[in-house]
């Protein structure tokens, strides 16, 4: 839930800045990505989650958190995602304002091949 006027995330049903309020519904998924070198954070909104979830805002209104944590783990946890975006960094790391994501399965072995062969032919 988001504060309608802020649209700052709830807690215990109270902005930090208008106190207690009624939320209006969202479906956000904070990310830490990370790829064995390093990690970034990311938060895709609303239209981003819905995509790579597969679940509607309105369907996850349905469902109760703990359902609705499981869906999200179960579909993103270790699992390779492909952001597309801006990145910033700062004394809290890197943080990708994404603004495209994408599932994707990569074949690692084929990949570093094609790396490989790309690198053998610069040298």
């Amino acid at each position: 839930m988001r504060c309608p006027e802020c649209n700052r995330v709830l807690i215990n049903e109270e902005c930090s800045i208008h106190g207690k309020v009624k939320g209006n519904p969202d479906l956000r998924v904070k990310l830490i990505v990370d790829d064995g070198t390093g990690a970034v954070d990311s938060v895709l909104n609303k239209q981003l989650s819905e995509k790579i979830l597969g679940i509607k805002l309105e369907d996850s209104k349905k469902m109760s958190s703990e359902d609705l944590l499981d869906e999200i783990n179960t579909k993103l946890f270790s699992r390779r995602i492909v952001l597309k975006g801006n990145a910033l960094g700062d004394e809290f790391g890197t943080t990708v304002i994404t603004k495209d994501a994408e599932l994707t399965d990569i074949d690692i072995e084929k990949e570093t091949e094609k790396l490989s062969k790309e690198i053998e032919e610069i040298l």
